[in-house]
């Protein structure tokens, strides 16, 4: 994916102020978690804005999109069986991607576990694969 810089940014920095505009295409690994998409940081990009690995084993990718509308976090982890779960909150305005993957609206704070479709809408938009 490829992303412009947005004004006040450089190529290969951000300004510090809210229209960075910095991007970082190349692959990122995060846990057993690899973002093929890079991390993408500035106003109007969509994309994965943060991404850490939590203490218990799990990962929790921050995205946004709509220009910054919408935000929400994916957190990625196993349950007692051994099976990956994605579980999706939203943390603000997240009609669009909620919409997108069957939901309907959903509020900040809701949460909800993607299915296999789901997972895979996921996965392409934002890169997303487990190592």
């Amino acid at each position: 994916m490829t992303v412009d810089g947005a004004p006040g940014g450089g190529e290969s920095g951000n300004s510090g102020g809210s229209s960075g505009g910095a991007t970082t295409a190349e692959p990122i690994t995060v846990g057993n978690v690899t973002l093929s998409n890079g991390m993408n940081v500035g106003d109007g990009v969509v994309g994965v804005t943060g991404a850490k690995q939590n203490s218990y084993g799990s990962v929790t990718i921050t995205a946004t999109e709509k220009n910054g509308y919408n935000s929400g976090s994916f957190t990625i982890s196993k349950d007692d069986s051994g099976n990956v779960v994605y579980t999706f909150t939203v943390d603000q305005n997240w009609w669009f991607f909620s919409n997108e993957m069957g939901e309907g609206w959903k509020n900040e704070g809701d949460s909800f576990v993607l299915d296999d479709t789901q997972i895979a809408y996921l996965q392409n938009t934002y890169g997303i694969t487990l190592n």
